[in-house]
């Protein structure tokens, strides 16, 4: 028995810091669920802050996606939080059980919840600083349905109201969980409601490709890329379902690295949302030349960081023959992006890099059946010598670089190209 009032059935959870239980709550004969801080931790003034503050904050907030609170209280030591018992499987474990990548109607059905209940939130001045699939509930209504419950406030920031609600993380602290974290969260700037439409577009992500925006094999390099480098394009099966061709730009929209290039808010990112699903937003591009298509995608956001000096333009990275391919590597590719590289699909993009590895016939094929043709194609090749250098020229190549790719060599090459695009015009 807790408290005089729950009485434990049994545990459900358990985390770094505290456990969730099943309980009844005796006076009213219902089920509820018990948020417990273990005992280590309730003894540290910052954990007994932060979860008395994550209390105060769900209390703050009603929305049907954002999971009740219904008490809070200190037990022997152990500070606790009552909540209403949802039934179902968080976002991530959802995911990686489905099999299959989300139905266009499941990514729709979930990003509008979570935005309803972040606009919500955001308009009580309350930013989570923690949204991820694992924070984001399925929970099963009696009729079958699933209904999303943004959950876990214990990073969340109040930008208004008590001193007592503001953030408690400590300066040059950094909090989160990296593969969802913003830019500026990583450097331990002050946030605001964008840093969650940021963790929102990676879990967007997530939804469309199966996985975030960015891997890595540590946490710091991980948050390396969060700060500096940019999205790739979708990662999609060849038969998956296509999709509207307004919502790649949102989300790379979503995924700028500055705040003021990404929607301005959960309401603004909102009404974006129903046009990309909208019957003219989810009309499939038709087939036709780049310029007739151009207009259908707008890419004023996000805007790019690095000087218009830098600026590479949209490129697109194609790989054919055998791996490895150089253009591959982490590090090349961290480097093409510092320079200013954007990637693109290559049936939008200003220059095509074809890494060829050592297969050559394969690059000369690629070039031969590219219907774009007024797109410079930069090849990258292991091996080959004066002839096959002629031959590709002849197929239609811009350039030709030889492995190991050098940053250092391509940039200037694609720097040129670009001027020469441009003095065209």
């Amino acid at each position: 028995m807790v408290a005089s009032r729950y009485t434990i059935i049994k545990e459900i959870g358990r985390g770094g810091m505290g456990a969730v239980f099943v309980a009844r709550q005796e006076a009213l004969d219902r089920e509820v669920a018990i948020k417990v801080m273990l005992p280590e931790f309730a003894q540290l003034g910052d954990f007994s802050v932060r979860f008395r503050r994550e209390a105060l904050i769900m209390s703050s907030i009603s929305h049907r996606n954002i999971a009740s609170i219904i008490d809070y209280g200190v037990f022997e030591g152990m500070p606790f939080l009552v909540l209403e018992l949802l039934r179902g499987v968080d976002l991530e474990r959802w995911l990686a059980g489905l099999g299959r990548l989300p139905t266009l109607a499941e990514v729709d059905l979930i990003m509008s919840q979570a935005l309803s209940a972040l606009d919500t939130a955001h308009a009580a001045s309350v930013v989570h600083r923690d949204i991820k699939p694992g924070n984001l509930f399925l929970s099963l209504e009696v009729d079958g349905s699933r209904t999303l419950k943004v959950l876990d406030f214990g990073l969340a920031r109040v930008d208004s109201g008590p001193e007592s609600l503001g953030a408690i993380t400590r300066t040059q602290m950094v909090s989160g969980t990296p593969a969802y974290m913003s830019p500026e969260q990583c450097r331990s700037l002050s946030v605001g409601p964008s840093t969650d439409l940021y963790a929102l577009g990676c879990v967007l992500t997530a939804l469309l490709q199966g996985e975030p925006p960015f891997d890595a094999t540590t946490p710091a390099d991980l948050i390396a890329k969060q700060m500096f480098a940019i999205p790739s394009p979708l990662r999609r099966p060849a038969d998956a379902e296509p999709l509207p061709p307004l919502l790649e730009p949102l989300r790379l929209a979503l995924l700028a690295k500055e705040p003021a290039n990404r929607p301005g808010s959960a309401e603004e990112l909102r009404k974006r949302w129903v046009e990309v699903f909208s019957s003219t937003g989810h009309r499939q591009l038709p087939s036709a030349d780049r310029a007739a298509r151009l207009p259908a995608w707008t890419f004023a956001e996000p805007k790019v960081i690095s000087s218009p000096s830098l600026e590479l333009g949209w490129v697109a990275i194609v790989m054919v023959g055998p791996p490895p391919h150089d253009l591959a590597k982490d590090g090349v590719r961290m480097a093409l992006e510092l320079a200013g590289l954007r990637l693109q699909i290559p049936s939008l993009a200003d220059v095509i890099l074809l890494d060829a590895s050592t297969d050559g016939e394969a690059a000369i094929a690629y070039l031969r059946a590219s219907d774009r043709p007024q797109t410079p194609i930069v090849v990258c090749l292991k091996t080959g010598g004066g002839d096959q250098l002629a031959a590709l020229i002849a197929a239609g190549a811009a350039d030709v670089l030889a492995y190991p790719v050098e940053v250092s060599r391509l940039v200037p090459k694609l720097r040129r190209i670009q001027s020469r695009r441009r003095w065209a015009k």
